[in-house]
């Protein structure tokens, strides 16, 4: 079939797709067995590519048949019980953005709950092209309109061929499409439950629905599974892909029904043991590489050829990036990393030296960000007829020089010419074709020299595929692509190869910027044994044909991963041969696809933030600057979320990793605690603001604990918030005229964060003011506040107040001698004060003989400083007066007077005056040795 035939064919059975009515495929691949499916298989059919890389070149068609099974009508041959047919109407030819817009982007009807199947029937058939059903009728079957029909309700369709000429209407055999609903009780024997049997007439056979998805988004699908009966394990396959492109994919069992399955098991099968309605759930994820993708369910072995295989809600979710943002121009350093359970994690990488890795002009203003002609089907006008002169031969070669536009014209063949020439080839576009190799040229190729960069691409003999060779002429070679890319972009590689015959196992590798990429195999030909599942970084393909120019059925699909190190903007994908059947055969290349994603990236949302914000992608480079020893590997997970990594196999160290996670994922941010993990707060900073955490509105003021992901992925932003501060006040004592001590410096702190006071001050210090002692740091100025918590997290400004306790002292009342009597009360006044001597204190003490003078300072017989009412100063300590006595028989000295001696007798003060006189003092002392009256 040519390019342009292929290209209607296609659009017409999207069309058909999309309008929900019938069209069927207009091409078979065959896909081949897997390696751990049983029984036997049944090629895919495939329906039209949905506008993306994959093309359609594998197909059986005659390659001069322009005619698609799409455009065909076909005759249901199922009637009523009055003798009424359905005839199955197929949709016109539709673009294939229509056919993707009237798709749905969910699966629809995953219970299977509509149309209701009729009371008392166990079973029934669907078909959805005609809106008709057919019901158990005493082992017969009847097929009637379904009231109120609406196909968008039903969402289902089948590979069902329907019947043949030679059978009845009402024999044991379904419409074309038709679906085969269950209708039985649950395991309480009560509510019916509705599901599918996978497809109960026709032995591998499969359901699916085509979805509108959108490339690099992650689908989360789930379903239930069940045997028919416990006598035989059915087993069945979830096979997704862009339609005519399904492979199969993993499952892993998460339910048990206690008939000795394990969960956690993951394969490609799904087999459950047990009878009906002892269901089982399986998981698996599929990342979408096309804007259409066919979620397909097929059977691969069931109790017999017409029986087996349940089914019951289908469902997927879909996943997208995570993003954590600075959220600040000026921040620098590393956000959180998206990888799963370690969300406060950075991964940074074990750089080796310094430098950014490049093999390729870092010019990417003339370079596309997307693979150009992956399937390699662009060609002169006239396509393979130009190129060969000869119009019947079954198979052609050429090579392409994309530095001129000119290619070999093959004319060995014709009859009138025997030799080969390179010809202009008008209107050629270099963008178009894109593709060149390392080859140098100069190889002879059948009497002519190759050019360099040239490429080889040949035509299969039976299906007209177009393909590439690597590179025929020359050994060791690549054929490559440059692509302006964004770093931090993840591609999902995927591609066909086959080895040239059985007579070598041909071997290549992806080589991106001179790094080999492992590669999955996810479909064997199942041809020679080859294994799903395997990973190398070396592709190998085993086949087993002879026909060197025919490999319909030899190619398997290999993917990998491959994520864009910072600052490589320009990348060289490359396809490079390191085996093949000789120095000039071998490595045959097809349909290569990218999907591409994007990293989750934390943005530190402030100009003024310095530091690190947790990594999400690094590549380790080794000193020549070249990416080494670099193997990226996926991880799904239970709750949906899968994660890319990327590790260095030499130090066994994650470089890097990248998580999905799906729409609806409650998903916990990175923390901002230090713990084990190698990211905390203190790695990102910012003058006087404290981070909060993270949120997706870039202009929050709280954090986030946990986000939902939304459809399309998100970016959660750096939350900001002022540093408090903490102000100190000395508080001057209203009673203190004197100059305060200088006050602390204020104190900046962390949000919510206690702050450390730094004053240096102490409570019980008696040195800031003089006669008060400092009782510490309180939480108000007035008296009878409480001590500040410095426990306390602060989230807004605060002030501290001094406390202040005013000091006292005491004057205490010494009687200065053992056989003085008496005692008085101290007098108490504030330090640093004057404070009044009692006028009873000269009463308070006596001594028999002596007369009381009056207070000193000094024990003992000391000068007298003090009398009642005199005016003391006090200190910052208690002071002691000791009181001064004068013995009777002592001289009194008179203020300028003359030393006489003072008697007492009988209670009367003989005054001794002159030379041989005595006067009698008439005055009668008291008794502590004063005047009555003193």
């Amino acid at each position: 079939m040519g390019f342009l035939t292929r290209l209607l064919a296609g659009l017409t059975a999207a069309a058909a797709l999309g309008a929900g009515l019938t069209g069927t495929a207009n091409a078979v691949d065959t896909t081949g067995v897997m390696a751990d499916t049983t029984g036997t298989t049944k090629s895919v059919v495939k329906l039209s590519d949905d506008g993306g890389n994959e093309t359609s070149e594998d197909t059986a068609d005659n390659p001069d048949d322009d005619s698609t099974d799409a455009d065909s009508t076909t005759d249901a041959g199922a009637q009523s019980d009055a003798g009424q047919q359905a005839e199955i109407q197929s949709s016109t030819s539709q673009d294939k953005a229509t056919a993707k817009s009237s798709l749905p982007d969910h699966i629809v009807n995953g219970s299977f709950d509509y149309p209701a199947c009729p009371d008392g029937k166990n079973s029934c058939d669907v078909d959805p092209t005609t809106g008709w059903g057919g019901f158990y009728v005493d082992y017969g079957r009847k097929f009637m309109p379904i009231p109120d029909w609406d196909r968008s309700k039903f969402g289902w369709d089948s590979s069902q061929e329907g019947l043949r000429p030679d059978q009845q209407p009402n024999s044991h055999q379904k419409l074309q499409h038709c679906v085969q609903i269950g209708n039985k009780p649950n395991n309480n024997g009560q509510k019916m439950n509705r599901f599918a049997e996978i497809i109960a007439e026709t032995p591998d056979e499969y359901i699916y629905q085509d979805i509108a998805t959108t490339p690099g988004v992650m689908y989360r699908w789930s379903l239930k599974h069940a045997s028919e009966n416990a006598s035989h394990v059915d087993s069945m396959q979830v096979m997704i892909g862009s339609p005519g492109r399904e492979t199969a994919q993993d499952a892993t069992r998460t339910t048990s029904n206690g008939r000795g399955d394990r969960t956690g098991v993951t394969s490609k099968t799904i087999a459950t043991k047990g009878g009906q309605a002892e269901w089982e759930t399986y998981t698996g994820v599929y990342i979408a590489t096309s804007t259409v993708t066919r979620f397909t369910f097929k059977s691969a072995q069931g109790r017999d050829s017409t029986r087996g295989n349940f089914i019951d809600d289908v469902m997927f979710t879909k996943a997208y990036k995570l993003t954590y943002d600075r959220n600040s121009a000026d921040a620098s350093g590393q956000v959180p990393s998206n990888q799963r359970g370690k969300e406060n994690t950075t991964q940074p990488a074990k750089s080796k030296a310094s430098g950014t890795v490049k093999t390729v002009a870092d010019d990417t203003s003339n370079l596309p960000d997307h693979l150009i002609n992956s399937d390699f089907e662009y060609l002169p006008d006239g396509g393979w007829k130009t190129i060969s002169a000869r119009y019947d031969m079954a198979s052609a070669y050429t090579s392409v020089d994309p530095n001129n536009g000119q290619y070999i014209r093959n004319t060995r063949h014709a009859d009138s010419d025997t030799g080969t020439a390179w010809v202009d080839w008008d209107g050629f576009d270099s963008s178009k074709f894109a593709w060149r190799t390392d080859q140098k040229g100069g190889q002879d190729q059948g009497g002519l020299k190759d050019r360099a960069n040239a490429v080889e691409l040949q035509q299969d003999s039976v299906d007209g595929n177009t393909y590439t060779e690597i590179v025929a002429s020359e050994t060791d070679r690549t054929i490559y692509q440059d692509l302006a890319t964004i770093p931090g972009t993840l591609y999902k590689i995927r591609l066909k190869h086959a080895s040239l015959c059985k007579d070598n196992v041909d071997k290549m590798q992806v080589v991106i910027n001179g790094t080999p990429i492992e590669m999955t195999r996810v479909t064997a030909n199942g041809k020679a044994g080859d294994k799903v599942g395997e990973k190398s970084t070396t592709i190998a393909t085993k086949v087993t044909n002879v026909d060197r120019w025919h490999h319909a059925d030899q190619w398997e699909t290999y993917e990998g991963y491959y994520v864009i190190p910072e600052g490589q903007t320009t990348t060289r994908f490359g396809f490079k041969a390191v085996n093949y059947l000789d120095p000039t055969k071998g490595n045959l290349l097809d349909d290569v696809t990218f999907a591409r994603a994007y990293k989750l990236t934390y943005d530190k949302n402030a100009s003024d933030a310095t530091g690190r914000v947790p990594s999400n992608q690094t590549v380790s480079s080794d000193t020549d600057g070249t990416v080494k020893d670099l193997v990226q590997r996926t991880t799904t997970h239970e709750d949906g979320s899968v994660t890319v990594k990327t590790i260095d196999t030499s130090t066994d160290v994650v470089s890097g990793c990248q998580v999905y996670y799906p729409a609806g994922q409650k998903i916990t941010l990175a923390t901002m605690a230090k713990d084990d993990d190698c990211w905390d707060s203190s790695m990102l900073t910012r003058p006087g603001h404290t981070q909060l955490g993270w949120n997706q509105d870039r202009n929050a003021t709280q954090a986030q604990a946990q986000v939902t992901m939304v459809e399309g992925g998100m970016t959660v932003y750096a939350v900001w918030v002022g540093n408090p501060v903490l102000t100190y006040d000395t508080n001057k004592p209203s009673t203190w005229s004197g100059q305060m001590p200088s006050t602390p410096a204020s104190i900046s702190v962390a949000y919510n964060t206690a702050a450390t006071d730094g004053s240096g001050w102490r409570a019980g210090d008696t040195t800031k003011i003089r006669g008060y002692k400092f009782l510490g740091w309180y939480s108000t100025p007035q008296d009878g506040s409480g001590l500040y918590d410095w426990t306390r997290p602060l989230t807004g400004n605060v002030t501290v107040y001094a406390h202040w306790q005013r000091l006292q002292a005491n004057v205490i009342y010494d009687k200065n001698a053992s056989d003085a009597t008496g005692s008085h009360a101290n007098t108490t006044g504030w330090q640093y004060s004057d404070v009044t001597i009692p006028g009873d204190t000269s009463k308070s003490f006596t001594r028999d003989g002596y007369v009381f003078k009056g207070w000193s300072l000094k024990a003992g017989k000391a000068d007298v400083v003090y009398k009642d009412g005199s005016q003391i100063p006090l200190q910052d300590k208690d002071i002691t007066l000791y009181a001064q006595w004068q013995g009777i028989h002592e001289n009194f000295t008179e203020t300028g007077g003359i030393s006489l001696p003072l008697l007492i007798a009988g209670g009367i003060g003989l005054l001794v005056m002159g030379v041989g006189s005595t006067v009698m003092l008439t005055r009668r002392m008291n008794g502590h040795g004063m005047p009555d009256g003193e």
